[in-house]
């Protein structure tokens, strides 16, 4: 990729289009992951751009907008589906009290301890 497309991307009047994208996946600037997620929405803006840019000899810009902000929200909502499965992989069999030491097992852990 190269650098004019990530100038491209960081002046102000676009960084709208990657808040918008937060916006309506309901994510607020007070969400934990906000900023992370606006990085990963200017690179995907970046990466959209450089694609567009290699498909299309017209450089229309309110065409450029709308194929980058639909690739940045398809984009997001991946990044958020490997998150939750990410934790879903990380909790599994876990049971709260289990975790403080209350003696409870996972379900299916029916092994004895001696």
């Amino acid at each position: 990729m190269k650098p004019v497309h990530f100038e491209y991307v960081l002046s102000s009047s676009r960084e709208r289009v990657i808040h918008a994208a937060l916006h309506r996946l309901h994510l607020t600037p007070g969400s934990p992951l906000y900023e992370d997620l606006f990085v990963e929405g200017q690179l995907l803006f970046a990466a959209a751009y450089a694609d567009y840019c290699a498909r299309f000899t017209a450089q229309d810009e309110h065409q450029i907008i709308m194929y980058a902000s639909q690739r940045i929200r398809w984009g997001l909502i991946d990044y958020l589906r490997r998150e939750r499965r990410h934790q879903k992989t990380v909790n599994y069999g876990l049971i709260p009290a289990a975790v403080g030491g209350g003696g409870q097992r996972a379900p299916g852990n029916s092994f004895s301890t001696g």
